[in-house]
């Protein structure tokens, strides 16, 4: 292999290139070594000089030169063709034979002039890098080296400045236990107003608010449920008592019979072998929705107050199609709905694939007070979307969902896309329990990628976000990402948790030691934990 032989995507040029027609071979690369930055000055007056502003680096240019032979014109055709398509690529990963612990990020861009009139050539092509530092290929995690799992101590060994993931941990519980097989309920409080990181320059980068730490706001918000369903092993007895066949549905026309009770699936997708809520289905007469679903009734709250004004409902699902076109007649989807002791809805969204969605889109409907507020059309359900694709990696790659009512507003944030809608009939409704239901439309293959992780429901006695004292509460997952400004909650993006003062761009890791501060509100009760990720940066 050469010694700059390039590995595009995972894979040498060289080794893609079928060596019983053609022969390719890497001669040289330029454009990787030292890049100068641009400097901005200005002068002033009779002043000797210039006055030095401020220092960057341009986008970066790497050229890479070739050799290609072929027996024939046949074989230089194919080969042509095939090198066509391996440089069909952008935002590749660009490692070279003689440094393959890192990598840049390129789009080929050019390729100079090709020799006419044979066979055995010699030419070049570009790559052009609009992000000119490269990376290690390793991504180092690290954790708080003290006691008090407060401060982060970093060795940096990049030559350039880089920028970290920061992520937060609530206190991880279930109502029944992990299993599935307690009774205990809610054991550990995960409630949470703030957390924030800090560096040796004061620079902060702040999630949530702790100016709501102040008096006894606390008591505004508790956790009252919270249930992973990954890690049980069917409805046991604890689960069986408190989930109940659901029977509560919107936005159907037609719906046969009774809804059944869901069930819990076992699923080695995403996030290896797990369990998770799903839809118990039948056959049905022609025309008509049918499917299965749960009911939670809403416990007290510590107070012994049945009954939720203001609240926060969050949970994570997948819901798509199966892998392929073919599975476009695919039909179904998820209901969660929300409603008072006398079965009125109070909120509920609908994200179904029904008859007359074409392809492998479907839509979102929104109800307020049993009214619907909007429907969106269009929505991805491809068997890899980005909201709740059936992704193969982690579960934290399906994006989490939520309600927040607060007064007469009910804020959607469904996979990191945000609604919001506003009824004067909701303000004074208490939310008593809450539904999820699993549909199926007769004379159509069952959506059978749709099921729920998780759900936790968090009472909040106030009237406005702002508020709301614990942003966050047990299972939450919150992450900032300081490269770019990307807040996270639970793999959704979520910017509502970032203050407006955080500095994004002067939060990095320089080369040499580097010493990160964490902390959060001093009133939780269960302290969140924390970890850094970072890649070495070089010029």
């Amino acid at each position: 292999m050469p010694a700059e032989a390039l590995k595009l995507n995972g894979e040498y040029i060289e080794n893609q290139m079928d060596a019983r027609y053609a022969k390719y071979r890497t001669l040289y690369v330029s454009g990787r070594e030292a890049l100068s930055p641009e400097i901005t000055s200005f002068t002033t007056g009779v002043r000797d000089g210039e006055v030095f502003l401020s220092r960057k680096y341009p986008a970066r240019t790497i050229t890479v030169g070739f050799y290609l032979a072929a027996t024939s014109n046949y074989y230089f055709r194919m080969a042509w063709n095939e090198l066509n398509r391996i440089l069909n690529v952008e935002d590749a990963e660009c490692i070279f034979y003689d440094e393959q612990d890192k990598y840049f990020t390129g789009t080929p861009s050019g390729i100079g002039e090709v020799p006419a009139g044979t066979n055995f050539i010699q030419a070049e092509f570009t790559i052009f890098c609009p992000d000119p530092f490269k990376y290690s290929i390793t991504e180092y995690e690290v954790e708080p080296t003290e006691d008090d799992g407060t401060t982060f101590v970093i060795d940096y060994n990049g030559t350039y400045k880089s920028f970290p993931e920061l992520e937060a941990d609530f206190a991880a519980d279930s109502e029944c236990g992990t299993t599935g097989n307690s009774t205990s309920g809610m054991t550990v409080d995960g409630d949470c107003g703030y957390v924030a990181w800090f560096n040796e320059d004061a620079k902060i980068i702040q999630l949530g608010d702790p100016e709501e730490d102040e008096g006894e706001s606390f008591d505004k918000s508790q956790t009252l449920f919270s249930q992973d369903f990954r890690n049980v092993s069917g409805w046991t007895a604890p689960l069986n008592n408190i989930w109940s066949a659901g029977s509560i549905y919107v936005g159907t026309s037609y719906w046969a019979g009774a809804p059944n009770k869901a069930v819990l699936e076992p699923s080695t997708s995403p996030g290896g072998s797990s369990y998770y809520l799903t839809g118990s289905f039948g056959s049905r007469s022609s025309g008509y929705w049918y499917g299965s679903g749960v009911t939670r009734m809403i416990p007290a709250d510590a107070t012994g107050v049945t009954g939720a004004k203001d609240w926060t409902l969050k949970w994570s699902q997948k819901l798509c199609i199966g892998n392929g076109s073919k599975y476009n007649v695919q039909r179904g989807g998820i209901q969660v709905i929300v409603t008072n002791a006398y079965n009125t809805v109070i909120a509920a969204a609908n994200m179904y694939k029904g008859a007359d969605d074409a392809g492998s889109t479907g839509r979102i409907a929104f109800f307020l007070y049993g009214k619907k507020q909007k429907t969106v059309t269009g929505v991805d359900f491809s068997y890899r979307n980005a909201r709740w694709g059936n992704n193969s990696d982690t579960f934290k790659s399906v994006k989490s969902c939520s309600m927040v009512k607060s007064g007469s507003t009910v804020k959607f944030n469904l996979g990191g896309t945000t609604w919001s809608f506003t009824s004067s009939s909701i303000s004074g409704l208490s939310a008593t329990q809450i539904t999820i239901m699993f549909l199926a439309r007769s004379d159509y293959d069952i959506l059978r990628h749709q099921g729920v992780f998780e759900v936790t429901f968090t009472k909040d006695n106030c009237t406005t976000w702002r508020d709301i004292p614990n942003k966050f509460t047990n299972n939450d997952v919150a992450i900032a990402r300081c490269s770019d400004g990307t807040v996270l909650m639970n793999n959704a993006e979520s910017p509502e948790y970032g203050a407006l003062g955080n500095d994004w761009e002067s939060f990095y890791l320089q080369p040499g030691i580097n010493q990160i501060g964490f902390s959060y509100s001093d009133w939780c009760e269960q302290p969140p934990t924390t970890k850094l990720r970072y890649r070495e940066v070089f010029l």
